[in-house]
């Protein structure tokens, strides 16, 4: 996920990074309490943490901006949108308005949050429901197709079991 929302290919970094959005996901569920030993107070601070580097990387990309290399030169990612959205005209009637660089750190976090539990947690439920109902799962044979088609690890190829005619 990070790596999609913010092209984040340091190792070093995106460790950080996975470890923070866990301990920040942690502390949401936690009692809020902010005491320096508290779940909660660890995920304040691992927040912290993250807007710190989302905030570095945005610098980033823009002195790069400033020396004459385009925004999206190296980097086609959700945090590139929201920088050229940044860089839009004023709002006029039928432009969006621009975003600040704390609703830029705000949509990053909440994507990350959401791609993080959500994603891992539906897939979870969804092959326990489906081993359960044996009769759905003969209907959505499709995804297995479609995961052939298009791998989730893209270096590793992919052979289909048979053939399948899907709409002709």
């Amino acid at each position: 996920m990070c790596k999609m929302l913010l092209s984040l290919e340091d190792g070093s970094e995106l460790s950080m990074l996975q470890k923070d959005v866990a301990c920040v996901c942690h502390g949401m569920l936690a009692f809020p309490l902010n005491l320096p030993w508290t779940t909660f107070s660890k995920g304040l601070k691992a927040r912290k943490r993250i807007m710190n580097l989302l905030e570095k990387m945005i610098q980033e990309r823009r002195a790069r901006h400033s020396t004459q290399i385009p925004y999206g030169h190296d980097n086609k990612d959700f945090l590139q949108y929201l920088l050229l959205g940044k860089n839009r005209e004023p709002c006029s009637s039928d432009s969006e308005p621009s975003l600040t660089d704390a609703q830029i750190k705000d949509n990053i976090l909440t994507m990350i949050i959401a791609g993080q539990d959500t994603t891992a947690s539906a897939m979870t439920w969804m092959v326990k429901y489906l081993d359960e109902n044996q009769g759905v799962l003969k209907v959505v044979e499709v995804v297995k197709e479609s995961l052939r088609m298009a791998s989730i690890v893209p270096w590793f190829p992919r052979v289909a079991l048979r053939d399948y005619n899907i709409l002709g």
